[in-house]
């Protein structure tokens, strides 16, 4: 605001008649001291209202940035509020996406329950969700319950790793007569965490199978960014989990695949050789 009174004043300057300029001692006839004074009254007219429009304009723009701001902290802090009851869906829709997330994260740290009522609600939102983390978060909700079969299997063929991997494991949980089944439909799910479950899954009834599957996930992410995660969590489990010597070779051969700067190749088949 400050910086646009500055200009009009300037203009205001600058729209001063060129007689101002002339020599003092020279007086112009009074019919053009007339025509300019009538052109500098207005000028000075339209200048006032140039100021005071300018003036209104950035007095309301500020305003309506600090309602705003205002309004923002008001939503953040109440978001990083511990909740003393399960966010209802019509408030969560009225908040930013993240902010929605970390809400019912949130809930569920504190150990809420969704309510009958919103539960419906909440599979809905499951189908409209776009981010991955949001439909994590409605399948574990939902599952402090019971989340219905139907749901979590539908979610075994989401997008998204993350959540196909969540409904793995909720279904895992809650049907394990289905485990074999369901550990060799999903063997090869593009996921690394799906894999994973699946092999361990099938460590006791199919190690052959779930041995290779381990290492095909780990050729998958050499030199990647999972890389020493996905090294360290498939040496625990040809270490720990399969105990079988049989293996030692086709570990060992993948010195030459990944880098293992934490040297789990070296542990496992120490620990599988027994020494």
């Amino acid at each position: 605001m400050n910086r646009t009174l500055g200009w009009a004043i300037i203009l205001l300057f600058l729209a001063a008649p060129a007689s101002a300029q002339r020599d003092p001692m020279q007086a112009p006839p009074q019919e053009v001291l007339d025509r300019q004074s009538s052109e500098w009254i207005a000028r000075r007219r339209w200048m006032s209202v140039i100021i005071i429009g300018s003036t209104l304009v950035a007095g309301s723009g500020a305003s309506m940035l600090r309602r705003r701001r205002r309004k923002q902290a008001a939503l953040e802090q109440a978001a990083q509020q511990t909740p003393l009851a399960w966010p209802l869906m019509a408030d969560l829709m009225q908040i930013d996406p993240v902010m929605r997330t970390d809400r019912i994260r949130r809930a569920l740290r504190a150990g809420l329950v969704p309510p009958p009522d919103e539960r419906a609600r909440l599979e809905q939102f499951f189908e409209t969700a776009s981010h991955p983390a949001s439909r994590v978060l409605v399948l574990e909700a939902l599952s402090t319950d019971g989340a219905p079969a139907e749901l979590l299997e539908r979610a075994l063929t989401d997008s998204a790793d993350s959540v196909r991997s969540a409904a793995l494991h909720l279904l895992l949980l809650a049907q394990p007569e289905r485990s074999l089944e369901l550990a060799r439909a999903h063997l090869h799910d593009p996921g690394i965490e799906a894999r994973t479950q699946c092999a361990e899954v099938l460590a006791d009834s199919d190690p052959a199978a779930a041995g290779e599957a381990m290492l095909d996930i780990v050729r998958a992410e050499a030199l990647g960014s999972r890389e020493g995660h996905v090294l360290r969590r498939a040496m625990g489990f040809f270490a720990e989990e399969l105990k079988d010597p049989a293996w030692t070779a086709q570990i060992e051969a993948l010195r030459d695949e990944v880098e293992d700067e934490e040297q789990m190749i070296d542990w496992a088949v120490e620990k599988l050789r027994g020494t």
